[in-house]
Order: structure tokens, then sequence, then C-alpha cells
């Protein structure tokens, strides 16, 4: 885990070379908690990502 902006926000960062090997280690459904959107936000060209994430505004 990363710390970044403080104490309450904490990323798992994967490096490059090891993304492959950590995507084909998980397991069941990746769940959207929560969405935050910055000024600079685009949205994603996949319908079911751009679906997934309206939910959760």
């Amino acid at each position: 885990m990363q710390e970044v902006g403080g104490d309450l926000h904490q990323e798992l960062w994967v490096p490059a070379e090891e993304l492959e090997v950590f995507n084909d280690h998980i397991r069941g459904v990746i769940e959207i908690a929560k969405v935050f959107k910055g000024d600079k936000f685009r949205e994603p060209e996949s319908r079911v990502v751009a679906e997934a994430l309206q939910k959760h505004q």
C-alpha cells in the first residue's frame, strides 16, 4: 500500500511489469464502492465502465 494525500487515503500500487500477474490472481467480482471525479475527468470509452460509474454518482 502507498499512502497518498494523508492518512485517509491509501492505494495499492502495482508496478507495470507485475500487472498481468496481479490481474491473473483477482478472484470474484470487483465492486465499485464510491466514485470521485476530478475536474479533468473524461467519460470512459467503454460503455460497461460508463454504466458502472453512473450507478455510483
